[in-house]
């Protein structure tokens, strides 16, 4: 990662920090940083996200690491208690291979998530997770689908995502199919801090029954809130050797701030 990358990511990370810390109470927020529980936003209330999310990857035939951010802005707004639907606008700037950067309009996502119950019903509890991504300059669709079972136990707090991922590339005429289990456990240190492991594993496939290659990444999360915001901060790194396909190092700064 270039020197300016990391005083670009560092500098919007500690932005973050500085809005949060004034702020520290309780809140209801997310724990995770790539992993979802089982919560929904509550009937009416309205929550602005902010994702940015820098990855470090080497594709074959490169000498140097390439660095991506992406960038996305979230309005999420509930429903009911347990439903709501969210509309993201996707942005990423890259790092050239001849050093030149480019930024770019990556499209539109909808978002939808339903909780069965309410939290501490069940023995775990469950939550759907709809999503479409579509992609109007590359002429991509992209679909999202996740399970979501999670369990608190006193301030232990356990989750556990199954996602599935399809892309259409009509310009191209080929599919690709991912799926991606995901485990997340936090310990509430605080009213306001969580820390946290997370762990994806990534399987890659151009068709149904196929394979095309297989990645794990683990790492720390942690996570402040305030009464009107929360912060969260992760960071994966690649433990297998898939580097050309997936990234090695992937950092993400998530914030929301509740209306």
């Amino acid at each position: 990662m270039t020197q300016v990358s990391l005083k670009r990511f560092s500098l919007l990370s500690l932005t973050a920090v500085i809005l949060a810390l004034p702020n520290l109470a309780h809140a209801d927020r997310r724990s995770f940083v790539w992993n979802y529980e089982a919560k929904t936003m509550q009937k009416g209330e309205t929550e602005l996200e902010y994702y940015l999310t820098g990855s470090v990857t080497r594709p074959d035939g490169v000498v140097d690491d390439l660095v991506t951010f992406d960038h996305q802005v979230e309005v999420e707004y509930g429903i009911t208690d347990n439903w709501d639907v969210s509309m993201y606008q996707v942005f990423r700037q890259r790092e050239e291979a001849d050093g030149d950067e480019e930024f770019k309009y990556r499209g539109t996502k909808l978002r939808t998530r339903y909780r069965f119950g309410d939290i501490g019903e069940r023995f775990v509890d469950p939550l759907i997770y709809l999503e479409v991504h579509h992609n109007p300059f590359s002429e991509e669709v992209e679909f999202e689908q996740k399970v979501v079972l999670a369990k608190n136990i006193e301030n232990l707090i356990l989750a556990f995502n199954m996602t599935t991922e399809q892309e259409l590339k009509f310009k191209d005429d080929a599919q690709e199919y991912l799926f991606k289990p995901g485990l997340a456990v936090g310990y509430q240190i605080r009213p306001w801090v969580i820390l946290g492991v997370e762990m994806e594993d990534r399987i890659l496939t151009t068709s149904p029954g196929g394979f095309d290659h297989s990645s794990f990444h683990a790492g720390p999360t942690i996570s402040l809130a305030g009464e009107s915001l929360w912060w969260n901060v992760g960071a994966l790194i690649q433990v297998t050797d898939a580097y050309t396909e997936e990234p090695r190092y992937e950092v993400r700064s998530l914030m929301g701030i509740y209306f």
